[in-house]
């Protein structure tokens, strides 16, 4: 759900780059049309390229809040991104919707409710609304290795790719997509293919081509770590890319190949459902901060991967 805050500020900077975008009624972000039907039916015959990135959220979102008479303020926040170890204890920051520090507290609740999971802690303090809390092990930036800091960089990184290539290939046969809801089954995209597959134009025409930007952890077996550089993913867990677009992007790019069939992607959904997808994947340390070795903390990309790509 996006405040109108955050809306107009991602159309004003749109705008400020050459780039004219609309949010569909799911949330996603589409670029290259004024309005949500105008996209879907470019999409829909055909156009050339469609690059897509996920967006997530750098941290848990607030909730809820509950004024305590003894002068505390208590607040509750979601929990996402496959993290299980036990919160309790650690300290957090709180951010504002506009990135501002509010302050810090420590958790001291941390429970789950069927398949969903909450973190609870009070601070002297009132916080405006929406915010969010992160981890403080890291802060946001550069490290002296060459390394780019920060919360939600898986996908961060991902759309800035998109935005980048977008402003600098203002082509007619060139759409974007951000999408949401990533963590929880590809949701946003599952909902853009399902109004594409109603529409009659998808069915007798070719699908637009699915180029897929995002970050994963590290496979050191195949060589796929930070600070070598960008892969063409030839396949996930569930399917395998579209082999006649790896061979035409092989020929134009210096990006080599890689079979990571460890978990899903959303080219591989955009595969399945019978479309034609690749994905660019950038290593990236920390995945799904630090949720892998057990740790909440800021996830890690290469510069060099991020600026090469």
């Amino acid at each position: 759900q996006w405040t109108d805050h955050a809306q107009q500020k991602w159309l004003n900077h749109f705008h400020q780059h050459g780039l004219v975008a609309c949010f569909d009624r799911h949330g996603n972000i589409l670029l290259g049309a004024p309005d949500e039907e105008s996209w879907y039916q470019k999409v829909s015959v055909g156009y050339s390229y469609l690059l897509q990135a996920h967006l997530d959220h750098p941290g848990s979102i607030i909730l809820s809040e509950c004024d305590n008479k003894d002068g505390w303020y208590r607040y509750t926040a979601f929990v996402r991104g496959g993290l299980h170890k036990s919160l309790l204890g650690f300290e957090c920051r709180i951010l504002s919707q506009r990135g501002l520090e509010l302050g810090a507290a420590v958790i001291d609740q941390d429970i789950t409710v069927g398949q969903e999971r909450f973190v609870g802690f009070k601070i002297k303090k009132k916080i405006p609304m929406p915010a969010i809390i992160c981890g403080t092990a890291t802060n946001s930036g550069l490290t002296e290795k060459g390394f780019i800091v920060g919360w939600g960089l898986d996908n961060h990184a991902g759309c800035a790719l998109v935005l980048t290539t977008l402003e600098t290939n203002k082509t007619k046969k060139l759409l974007g997509l951000l999408t949401v809801d990533e963590e929880t089954g590809c949701g946003g995209l599952r909902r853009v293919l399902r109004r594409l597959k109603s529409m009659p134009e998808w069915q007798s025409s070719h699908p637009a081509a699915l180029v897929s930007v995002e970050t994963t952890r590290e496979y050191p077996d195949v060589g796929f770590m930070c600070g070598q550089g960008a892969r063409w993913r030839t396949e996930d867990a569930h399917a395998k890319m579209d082999e006649t677009m790896m061979d035409r992007l092989k020929d134009v790019s210096a990006f080599p190949a890689v079979s990571l069939k460890q978990g899903g992607c959303e080219a591989g959904l955009w595969t399945t459902e019978g479309g034609r997808a690749v994905c660019l994947t950038l290593p990236c340390l920390y995945y799904h901060n630090g949720a892998r070795v057990n740790e909440w903390r800021a996830e890690e990309v290469a510069r060099t991967d991020v600026e090469h790509a």
